[in-house]
């Protein structure tokens, strides 16, 4: 069985954290030291977006590069490895939770409307021209249209790796864990699915209380070697 799911779209890391370095010769400073480890980091406007592996996707305002400030967190189910940002989403890549959909129109409040589970490791993703281009480890890339169309959703099942259909492969569509919709594919491997209900984009059911999120409790990031003045002399 083929599987669509589809779900209030959540827009998807090791070693790595924002950071705004000062250096000899620099007018400017300041980091932000995230929870997880930042693997991808997008800027828009005055905030920073950070792909924050399993601490999923962080929202910084750095607007003032001496005084970062976390001002909005999505915990994403997989570990955030990449993301892109257009028309006030943020799509990311979360590893094994796949490509993800977090609308950040509010930056304080960004809220995952819908996925995609991908079938490889979701590893990079990019945007252009109205769609969504995500590299996926296994299944090279995919394209998805920039926001979840309403109404329907269609495509084509293949053998992996050929150009060979699969007929009457039967594919289900999901909301939030329910089933909405099924159908199958035809000779040519192309199904589709209709009138399934629009994806909300503004808001999504109350996540249950968390306790605070742990933080890295060591990292070894490196340091630059002590700087020192030398002589050398020439010889003829």
């Amino acid at each position: 069985m083929c599987q669509a799911m589809l779900r209030a779209w959540r827009l998807p890391a090791v070693a790595c954290t924002l950071r705004l370095e000062t250096r000899p010769g620099d007018s400017g400073a300041g980091s932000y030291d995230t929870p997880g480890y930042a693997y991808d980091v997008v800027v828009a406007g005055s905030y920073a977006y950070v792909a924050d592996g399993v601490s999923g996707l962080e929202v910084i305002e750095v607007s003032n590069p001496a005084n970062t400030v976390e001002v909005g967190h999505c915990d994403t189910p997989g570990s955030s490895v990449g993301l892109g940002v257009a028309g006030g989403y943020a799509y990311v890549a979360d590893w094994n939770g796949g490509l993800r959909l977090v609308n950040v129109s509010n930056p304080a409040s960004p809220v995952e409307v819908a996925y995609w589970d991908t079938p490889g490791n979701a590893k990079s993703v990019a945007g252009g021209n109205g769609y969504v281009y995500l590299g996926s480890s296994g299944w090279g890339l995919m394209v998805f249209p920039e926001v979840p169309l309403p109404g329907a959703i269609s495509g084509q099942v293949r053998v992996r790796g050929t150009t060979t259909n699969i007929a009457g492969a039967t594919v289900e569509a999901y909301l939030g864990g329910v089933l909405k919709g099924s159908g199958a594919t035809g000779s040519n491997g192309i199904y589709s699915v209709p009138d399934l209900p629009r994806a909300p984009t503004s808001s999504s059911p109350p996540r249950p209380a968390t306790s605070p999120r742990p933080r890295r409790t060591s990292r070894s990031l490196p340091t630059r070697p002590p700087t020192s003045t030398s002589t050398s002399t020439r010889c003829a």
